[in-house]
């Protein structure tokens, strides 16, 4: 069976002239039977997933900036990328105009959210809530810091029979209830949004956490072979 080709949107080190990715997602989407091929940003204009690409990974980086989704910068936001930014809101746009499988990762989900005209707290401490589950864990990577409730429509519930996961957690950023068209079909304990899904897309889901530091997990590897079948059809 041949693997499809999945385009993985690049970081851009801005300072260095950089272009890269860790290799766990590349990893991860190889078990899952793809190939990832990673996707320099370019104009926005010229944002178009490519002809060759079956679906669009986005991954983990640098915090967003408040203007694509309506705010001023406020002191929490950390360092932003405008390049990246608009390149990777208008590639997810396009991939909803095409219903193309589309599976967002950490800042993934964010841009997801935003790209579908939700918003994202800029800052999950902002308020000083002392509820908050640690988001920005001191465990290993591939340690599941906190559980997260998944909907029982939701896919990965669907997938894998179960209505709870652990997961791990590296941000302060998270998107906001009730803005964008799309469904809040996870959530960890705190109320934090963990997981997004469209049921009018093929497939078009966003996770908070990182699962491709979590290969040895089978409930996390599913998501990337749910992901690379639909981006093969």
């Amino acid at each position: 069976m041949n693997e499809p080709w999945i385009a993985v949107a690049a970081d851009y080190d801005w300072k260095e002239r950089v272009y890269k990715t860790a290799e766990d997602y590349l990893q991860a989407l190889e078990k899952g039977g793809g190939r990832g091929v990673l996707l320099a940003p370019r104009e926005e204009a010229e944002a178009r997933l490519p002809e060759w690409a079956g679906g669009l990974l986005l991954t983990g980086g640098p915090d967003l900036d408040p203007i694509f989704f309506g705010e001023e910068t406020k002191r929490g936001n950390g360092p932003v990328n405008p390049r990246r930014d608009a390149w990777e809101l208008a590639l997810v746009r396009d991939c909803l105009q095409r219903n193309l499988p589309v599976l967002g990762i950490c800042r993934g989900i964010q841009v997801m959210a935003v790209g579908a005209g939700g918003a994202i707290w800029q800052d999950l401490y902002e308020k000083g809530r002392e509820d908050l589950l640690q988001h920005q864990q001191q465990a290993p990577g591939w340690y599941g810091i906190h559980g997260v409730r998944l909907e029982p429509h939701s896919r990965l519930a669907g997938w894998t029979g179960k209505q709870e996961l652990r997961v791990n957690s590296f941000h302060h950023q998270a998107v906001k209830s009730g803005r964008g068209d799309f469904l809040i079909t996870g959530r960890a304990y705190d109320g934090t949004v963990e997981m997004i899904e469209r049921s009018d897309q093929r497939f078009w889901l966003g996770v908070q956490w990182h699962p491709e530091r979590m290969q040895k997990d089978p409930m996390q590897m599913e998501l990337f072979r749910r992901f690379t079948e639909a981006c093969r059809r």
